[in-house]
This record gives structure tokens, sequence and C-alpha cells, in this order.
């Protein structure tokens, strides 16, 4: 028997090129600009519960819209308010860091479970 001795070796990379390329690639994705629907009496309790979750998560957001439209958008004939929000990126150049982009997250489902557990729903359509 013989035995075979290969010299293979993987090639060797700077790290520090590594890292730059890493983190040019990081953060490029944007968070959704959460939109909810609720009804009327809901909106005081919602309101709340957003910004709770906002400073507990210390992201900020930008209100985008609070329209009140009168329809029956499956829980029953009344006053829905739909109210739409994006947040404000923590990176001068306009991107989310990868902690931020995080947060975001954590505060998106921080409010809605919150919601979930008041027994509120979300008639806006899912994206």
């Amino acid at each position: 028997m013989s035995s075979i001795s290969s010299s293979l070796s993987a090639p060797q990379l700077d790290p520090d090129t590594q890292v730059r390329a890493v983190r040019s690639s990081e953060a490029q994705a944007k968070p959704t600009s959460p939109q909810f629907t609720i009804k009327q009496e809901d909106l005081a309790d919602v309101m709340d519960f957003f910004y709770d979750a906002v400073s507990w998560n210390r992201v900020k957001v930008k209100l985008e819209f609070n329209q009140a439209t009168v329809n029956d958008f499956g829980g029953g004939h009344g006053t829905y308010h739909t109210v739409k929000f994006s947040f404000i990126p923590d990176r001068a150049d306009g991107t989310f860091s990868p902690d931020y982009l995080d947060k975001t997250e954590r505060a998106t489902l921080m409010f809605e479970g919150r919601m979930r557990s008041a027994g509120i729903t979300n008639y806006a359509p899912v994206e």
C-alpha cells in the first residue's frame, strides 16, 4: 500500500479584507414600513402600545399617516384608523446597522404581541 500525501491548502485571505467585505454587505436591508388598521375605539390603546414598544427597544420612527375611514374591514361597519410608520435609520448614510435592524424587529414583534394580548385585531392587509 502506498500512502498518498496531499499538499492542498486553502488560499490565505487577508482577514481585514474579509471583514470589510462582510461589513459592506451588512444592513443594506431596510425594515418594512409597518401599517395597522384598527377600530376607532382601540386607537388610544394601540398608539400607547406602539410608542411603548418603540421606546423600550430604543428605535426611532416617523409617523407616515393616520387616516380615519368609515367602512367595514372585517370587524363590522364603523370608523377605522389606518396608521403607517417607518423606522428612521441609525446611520448617517441612511442605512440600518444589524443591531438596529434587530431592535426594529423586536419593537414590531412586541407591538404586535401587545395588540394580540389585548384582543385588538389589525385589519390592515398583510404585506
